[in-house]
């Protein structure tokens, strides 16, 4: 590449999370996600979940799943999150893991199951989803973010100008009303997130988005500990 992901770029502020969720199909034998993990314990390879890859988030947090609940499953990588949603329709794999607004018109026609969402916290058109960590592995969690960026040394006045007309908008209550309807959340408010992820006291700047955006170097090097085989980590930083 000829630029730096890190520095080429100027962050300007953060827009909102976008919820993942683990389903599977509608005629399927498991109702929760326990049953999922316990049929993965008992039958070791034989049990498939489905996703956009390959060495994507979706792979890496997978990864991390079989690692936390100690299971086997084989990942399919599919070029898309809708191919990886017919294929579970279709029932040519067990489960998948997806953004949920590219599997909520299924699930709620109940042609798919919402077992559990990888968030922090559960999905609010899905309250009877739990979190992973509700499940019985407490540090788990993958989120995936939007953000604003910009090229590198634009102007610090226009950046702060820019970040407060898209926090506005995120905050504005039709196109929030939209949002939060899809399951997203933290619109708009690098706040939320910063304390999570690095124990700290930011506020919704461009400097703290910033700060998000290039800290994560001790996180994303354990990631190519744990899962360098997967490839680049370009979409790592999602996790983080």
């Amino acid at each position: 590449m000829n630029y730096d992901p890190l520095t080429s770029f100027e962050p300007i502020c953060y827009l909102a999370s976008l919820p993942q969720v683990v389903v599977v199909n509608g005629r399927s034998p498991y109702r929760t996600f326990a049953d999922l993990l316990n049929a993965a314990r008992a039958k070791p390879g034989a049990l498939t979940l489905a996703a956009f890859g390959p060495a994507s988030t979706p792979q890496i947090a997978f990864e991390m799943l079989k690692r936390a609940f100690n299971i086997d499953m084989t990942f399919v990588p599919y070029p898309g999150e809708a191919p990886a949603v017919i294929a579970l329709l279709g029932e040519h794999v067990t489960a998948a893991l997806v953004n949920y607004v590219a599997a909520a018109e299924q699930i709620k026609a109940g042609k798919l199951r919402a077992l559990a969402t990888p968030s922090r916290t559960r999905i609010e058109p899905l309250p009877d989803a739990p979190t992973v960590a509700e499940s019985g592995y407490k540090n788990y969690e993958m989120n995936v973010w939007n953000g604003l960026f910009a090229p590198a040394n634009t102007p610090k006045e226009l950046v702060s100008q820019l970040a407060g007309w898209f926090t506005a908008a995120m905050q504005m209550p039709d196109v929030r009303a939209k949002l939060v309807a899809e399951g997203s959340s933290q619109l708009g408010c690098a706040a939320l997130i910063l304390p999570r992820c690095f124990g700290s006291n930011m506020t919704n700047t461009a400097a703290s988005f910033a700060n998000q955006t290039s800290r994560p170097s001790e996180a994303r090097r354990q990631l190519r500990v744990s899962c360098g085989h997967l490839g680049p980590l370009s979409e790592a930083g999602k996790l983080l």
